[in-house]
């Protein structure tokens, strides 16, 4: 799992990421190879992470839907964009950092539903 921080998307994600040396250089992959998938290169695997989340064409690729949550123990309500369907049962409140429940059925499409 890792924090994705980007101008549209801040959330913890679930992405198979394969980091892999690449010649003199790192290349971290999402998808099956460079042709399908989206990739980023760097001098170390971490930068090479970096450079593949940086990348706005991963974020199209991805599907995602929109969570509007409500923790059950404080009450915050927050809206989350995730991959879809999320693969965990629960995501942490922002406010108490209790649990608050995952439904894939509660999920609508991120295209604008």
């Amino acid at each position: 799992m890792i924090r994705v921080e980007h101008k549209r998307v801040s959330v913890n994600v679930e992405v198979p990421i394969k980091v892999y040396p690449d010649g003199m250089m790192w290349c971290a992959l999402w998808g099956e190879n460079l042709q399908s998938g989206v990739a980023g290169f760097g001098r170390s695997p971490n930068e090479a992470l970096d450079k593949l989340l940086e990348q706005d064409e991963l974020y199209e690729k991805l599907p995602h839907g929109v969570w509007h949550l409500t923790c059950p123990s404080c009450g915050e309500t927050s809206t989350h964009v995730m991959p879809y369907p999320y693969p965990h049962d629960s995501v942490e409140c922002p406010r108490c950092k209790g649990d608050i429940e995952v439904s894939n059925e509660s999920a609508s499409e991120a295209s604008g539903e």
